[in-house]
Parts: C-alpha cells; structure tokens; sequence
C-alpha cells in the first residue's frame, strides 16, 4: 500500500518479496489460518490494544458535580455579591445604614458562611437587605444541596479517565504504538498502515519476549505506559492464552479491525489480482474504497464492554438560576424606587420646611409691626 489518500488500494512494488492490496473488515469479515508456506495469499485481521484507564482521584471529581456552565454561574454570582458588598463599603453611613440597619459589621462573613453551612450572625434589620439575603439562603441551600448529593456519587462511583477512540486520539494523547516486526517487510507494511496522515509515534519491537512484558506490564495496570498494541488476529489469539488469566485484557480491551491481504509475488495468483485491479480502476471501485478508507481511518473504535458512568450535567439548575437573578432584580429595582421615594420626602420636607420657616419669620415680621 502506498502512502496518500490517492494512493488507497493501489499495489506497491517496491518491495522485494511482497506487496500489499488493503481492505476494511466491514467489507466481508474474512477468517483463514495464517501460515506462510502454505498458501500464495494471506488475509490478517489487526487489532489496536488499549487497557487499563487510570482511575480519578477524590481531588480530581471536587468539581465533576457540575458542568462548566454551571460552576460559571456560580462563580458569577459569588462575585457579584461579594463586589456589592466591597462597594458598599465606601458609600455614606446613612446608605450603608439604609441597606444594612444598625449593627451590621461583618457582612461578608454572612455571605461566605451560608455555602458552607455556618450560623449566620445578625441578620439587617431593613427589609430589602433582609429579602435580598433571604433569596440569596436559598440559592445557596440549593446548590450546596446538589452539590453534596452529587459528589457523594462520584466518590463512591469508580470512574475512569477516558481512553482514546480513534486514531487521532492515540495522536493527541501522545500513545505510542508498540509493534512485533522481524522482517523489512513487517517493518514496511506496519508502518504504512500506521503512518497514513501523519500518524502517531511507532515503536517496531523486534524481541518477542520484550514486546510481552511490555505487553503484559500495560495488562497489569502501569497507567505510565501509554502504549497501544497493534497486532493481528494470530497475535492476539496467542496474548489471549498466555495472559488468560488476566483480568484487564477481558474488561478493559478497547480494539479497532481492519483486513488486508498479503501476497507473495511472482505466483499462479499474481496475474488475476493484476488484471482484476487493473479493471477496477477505471471503474471508480478503488477511488471509493479510498474515500471509505479516510473515513475507516477518523471513525471511533469498538468496544467490548460498557463504558464506565458518565458525569451528568444538571441542566435543572439553569432554572434556579432564572429564578434567582429574577428575584435579585425585581428587589433591587423595589430598592431603588424607595430610595427614590425617601429622597423625594426628604426634598419635600427641606421645601416645606423653607416654606414653615419663612411663614415664621413673616408673622414675626408682621407683629414686630404691629407693636410699633
């Protein structure tokens, strides 16, 4: 097989003893013993081998509870309050006291210790202040609520940190492929296979016994090995016996198939093949098998277990948060129109005032007359 998307299917004939025509197993599943002396032409089916995800640590699932929308909304929240609080700080002592009442010196202590269950300490007398706080109770009753509920699940849940599911996964979680090759040959046709769009790093291990402990310490859960195995059907077969009491390489195996057929040249079946590909090329067959080829080649791999729980969103609470921020602007638009309206008393009261004072002063005026 030669390198390219153009080139998908056609022979290669640089090699010395063999070329190779690739196919794709859900093409037609094809099963046939593998001996080499036998038989002109071979059919393989290769696997990729991933075992033993890594496990979350209880550090790592402190913020699995909710998705990143949601912990931005609280974040969000927790900076507006605390903002507020800051700011009133430098306002006049009247305001402060209009918001707050009397008494009220520790504010942020309220605001902090409600998430994390803590008495809180006298509460503001004024009734804004005390419909602010009290909405602002139970938005934190219900996220430190959900919160608790949903960690306690992760916690007592085994997940695991996802494996890859295609090949350009292996690509950007930095894998390397391990591979059992002696002969230039091996060499050559694994690394067209793994090398096609600039594909991950390939580790050609000619040593069976090496390529097995290797093997087998991934089985055994080295989470700092990150390799995956690329083997045919033959390979896997015999792995399957020697680890077959293993516990990870019967849960934890995640594999993708594909076929190929391999073929001596210079036998009674070179002619046929020729001929055949040589037909199937003008007829579009082959440019279709390419285009099937790239998209075999992006799409995720099998897997013969289930996959662990995943973390659920909590979608519900964007709800509460509706709700909530409702609430907070309803109260502080009822704030400001009442402190619209003591401002307009308190200017009405200076006018009637001026106006009491000087109709004082007039009558004075008028009976200081009056004598004279």
């Amino acid at each position: 097989m030669l390198k390219g998307d153009q080139n998908w299917g056609t022979k290669n004939f640089n090699v010395s003893t063999m070329y190779i025509f690739n196919i794709f197993k859900n093409i037609h599943p094809i099963t046939i013993e593998y001996s080499y002396n036998s038989q002109p032409l071979h059919f393989y089916d290769y696997y990729f081998l991933i075992s033993h995800n890594d496990v979350y640590t209880n550090y790592e699932k402190l913020n699995f509870p909710f998705d990143t929308a949601t912990w931005i909304l609280i974040f969000f929240i927790f900076g507006l309050t605390f903002v507020s609080i800051f700011g009133l700080h430098f306002c006049p002592p009247w305001l402060k006291v209009l918001i707050f009442g009397k008494g009220i010196i520790h504010p942020a202590y309220n605001a902090l210790g409600i998430f994390f269950g803590i008495a809180q300490l006298r509460l503001p007398s004024e009734s804004f202040c005390r419909a602010i706080l009290i909405i602002y109770l139970w938005f934190c009753l219900i996220i430190r609520t959900c919160w608790q509920s949903k960690m306690f699940e992760c916690i007592t849940t085994d997940m695991r940190k996802p494996l890859p599911e295609s090949i350009e996964d292996l690509i950007n979680m930095n894998y390397t492929v391990a591979y059992l090759g002696h002969t230039k040959t091996e060499k050559l046709y694994y690394g067209e296979l793994l090398n096609h769009r600039n594909g991950p790093k390939i580790e050609n291990i000619t040593d069976f016994y090496e390529f097995l402990q290797l093997y087998k310490a991934v089985l055994d859960g080295d989470t700092k090995l990150k390799y995956a195995f690329f083997v045919d059907t033959t390979q896997h077969a015999s792995f399957n016996r020697t680890f077959k009491n293993s516990l990870p390489i019967m849960k934890n195996e995640r594999m993708t198939k594909s076929a190929s057929i391999t073929m001596f040249r210079h036998t009674f079946i070179t002619q046929p093949i020729d001929e055949t590909i040589n037909k199937l090329i003008p007829s579009g067959i082959l440019q279709h098998e390419n285009d099937f080829g790239s998209w075999y080649y992006y799409r995720p791999v099998d897997i013969d277990v289930e996959d662990p729980r995943r973390i659920l969103s909590m979608p519900d609470l964007e709800f509460g948060f509706v709700i909530f921020l409702g609430f907070l602007g309803l109260s502080v638009v009822v704030f400001i129109c009442e402190l619209n309206g003591l401002f307009v008393k308190r200017q009405l009261r200076k006018l009637f005032g001026l106006y009491e004072f000087l109709r004082v002063i007039r009558e004075r005026l008028k009976d200081y007359h009056d004598k004279w």
